[in-house]
């Protein structure tokens, strides 16, 4: 049986170019907001990571909605062993609470205590993201 989930996502995989290099198909999107996480830069590298905080934190981000295996399966190569995948409640910009999954960090000795900076990564460290990784493949 093939059960399609929300994911969640927080980093590089908000935007369409990163996305698109790791999944096949294709999926709505709608913003959301994740509350009791935080968003940290990962030492050395242009991508963040998600670690759990107070209730007050939150992460707005991207839901991508009924995601198949074949790519979540992708995703979950793409992410490697320095994430795992956990279930959470968000909230929906146009209202409403759904759960979707997304990718926290194992390791938050590997992170900086500073926010990441979305609007950083679309003027500039997408360049570098996408030189770095884009090679990824679909297969």
């Amino acid at each position: 049986m093939v059960v399609n989930v929300h994911l969640f996502t927080y980093g590089s995989l908000m935007f369409p170019e990163v996305w698109s290099t790791v999944v096949k198909g294709e999926y709505e999107r709608m913003a959301a907001r994740l509350y009791s996480y935080k968003r940290l830069c990962v030492k050395g590298e242009a991508y963040p990571a998600a670690v759990a905080a107070t209730v007050a934190d939150y992460i707005d981000g991207q839901l991508y909605l009924n995601v198949g295996d074949d790519d979540l399966l992708r995703l979950d190569r793409f992410e490697g062993n320095d994430y795992e995948k956990v279930e959470a409640p968000l909230i929906l910009a146009e209202g409403g609470v759904v759960m979707a999954q997304l990718y926290i960090c194992r390791y938050p000795e590997r992170l900086e205590e500073r926010e990441w900076d979305v609007e950083w990564f679309a003027r500039e460290g997408i360049k570098d993201f996408m030189a770095q990784y884009g090679g990824f493949s679909r297969a």
